[in-house]
């Protein structure tokens, strides 16, 4: 009876720690500029390049399994369009090499239109976890044709939970305009070419990080091994 009851107490206790792991994943959804802002037809590669390479090397930082974090990938243009959904890949090789394939669409710039494609056919979709937190990352040259529609459609997202991370690059992004959609304005990235996104990758891996230990804080470390206990009673010989 006893050795019975120590299993099922040893189970119990590991199945809540699984439960605490999972409530610990994040859903990654990457959303990529790919208007005419960034490149005007396929010859005009070198911003678009460089914001692949970002989400691409975040990526490859990222923990991606079918247990710990899934990713996705979107872009926007005019419209928004889905490269793959959460359940796609579960390494962060695989889902960094889809990340350098995507292609432009070279048209206006619509952000909303890419949040709401990611509302419609990345959240809620196959998986995409209720345990999991969903973290929107739009990566962009921080200026849209649709400020205020980008605005609600941001709000929208945030108000269901979801944690929006926008990144900008080129002397035309707008700060405020990035503020408007981000979920803190703390953790708006910036930077003034291109070619300066490498130099971020590692700030942008701690902010989604963050969002993991605020969402399952680690153990502290072990205390001392406490007194020993009364020595019981001899049994019947």
């Amino acid at each position: 009876y006893i050795l019975l009851l120590s299993v099922i107490i040893c189970a119990s206790v590991v199945t809540a720690q699984d439960d605490d792991d999972d409530a610990c994943t994040l859903d990654v959804t990457f959303l990529l500029d790919a208007s005419d802002s960034i490149g005007a037809d396929s010859q005009d590669l070198y911003k678009w390049n460089y914001l692949k390479e970002f989400a691409a090397d975040v990526t490859r930082k990222l923990d991606i399994s079918r247990e710990d974090i899934h990713v996705a990938a979107a872009k926007f243009s005019n419209v928004g369009r889905v490269e793959f959904i959460l359940s796609r890949y579960y390494t962060a090789s695989s889902a960094a090499r889809a990340i350098e394939g995507m292609t432009l669409i070279s048209e206006s710039s619509s952000v909303s239109a890419g949040i709401r494609k990611v509302d419609s056919d990345i959240w809620g979709r196959d998986g995409d976890r209720d345990e999991a937190a969903n973290v929107l990352v739009i990566i962009s040259d921080g200026r849209f044709d649709d400020a205020t529609d980008a605005a609600v459609a941001a709000n929208k997202a945030k108000g269901r939970g979801v944690i929006i991370i926008p990144v900008g690059a080129g002397k035309d992004a707008s700060e405020n305009l990035m503020e408007t959609i981000a979920s803190n304005d703390n953790q708006v990235i910036i930077v003034p070419d291109f070619d300066e996104l490498d130099s971020e990758v590692n700030r942008l891996v701690d902010y989604i990080d963050e969002y993991r230990v605020d969402l399952c804080p680690r153990p502290g470390p072990t205390g001392n091994t406490g007194a020993t206990g009364p020595t019981g009673s001899k049994g019947p010989t």
